[in-house]
């Protein structure tokens, strides 16, 4: 995967507010960053993530927690705990496995679009 696809496919993932499959395991990356003393960098989706009640299943998180909230997220973390500002990006492609590995894949790429160097 070169840069023009890790910037079109994370790009995507900033504008998409369908369905998100990967809600719970963001909210699981987002609560990790929490734990660790970044609160106040993932601070876009933490009113999101506590509104949510304890235990919520995939629909309800799918369909709560949208990709564009995470990404944020994200960008808010990457200078602080860059590995899990990716971690926490990708979670917007668990519908595409191929192309999710394809951006793990790309690590420096993936930190460079979440900085906005891409």
């Amino acid at each position: 995967m070169n840069a023009a696809e890790v910037k079109m496919h994370l790009d995507w993932c900033k504008q998409d507010w369908g369905f998100n499959e990967g809600a719970q395991e963001a909210i699981n990356y987002i609560n990790s960053a929490v734990g660790a003393g970044y609160a106040t960098q993932v601070g876009a989706v933490i009113g999101i993530v506590n509104n949510l009640p304890g235990g919520v299943g995939y629909h309800v998180a799918g369909n709560t927690l949208k990709r564009p909230p995470i990404v944020d997220a994200a960008r808010g973390l990457v200078l602080v705990a860059p590995d899990l500002a990716v971690d926490l990006v990708l979670t917007c492609q668990a519908h595409n496995q191929p192309v999710r590995d394809g951006l793990a894949a790309q690590k420096p790429l993936v930190i460079s679009w979440l900085q906005g160097k891409l």
